[in-house]
């Protein structure tokens, strides 16, 4: 019964954070000047980036939240990238924000799942 408890905990923490990148991917796309200066001054796009490259402890937690969290990064990076901004890609380059994602596309295996369809 303890196991449940700890494995719905992951997944309601999952579940916020992701929640969180979304009305975060909403607000680059509806609020962009002053977005593009927050997330270029605090470096938010690196930090929610590395959750990509995460080592998660149980492998059970894995499939309970972890999943959840990398779609929600990728989709976060997808809405930065969506807004074409010439200081987004320098920014991306400048810090090579895109190797935690090729890292996390080279450990999941091709096929049929929600991270290489994202």
């Amino acid at each position: 019964a303890s196991e449940e408890n700890s494995l719905t905990s992951v997944a309601v923490c999952a579940v916020r954070s992701s929640f969180t990148l979304e009305i975060l991917s909403f607000c680059v796309r509806a609020h962009v000047y002053r977005m593009k200066f927050f997330i270029l001054r605090t470096r938010l796009l690196g930090t929610i980036l590395k959750m990509l490259c995460q080592k998660v402890p149980h492998p059970h937690q894995m499939a309970v939240g972890g999943k959840c969290l990398k779609l929600a990064s990728l989709k976060f990076l997808r809405s930065v990238l969506s807004v074409k901004d010439e200081f987004y890609h320098r920014h991306i380059v400048q810090y090579n924000l895109f190797a935690p994602v090729f890292e996390a596309f080279r450990i999941t295996p091709v096929g049929r799942n929600l991270i290489s369809s994202a």
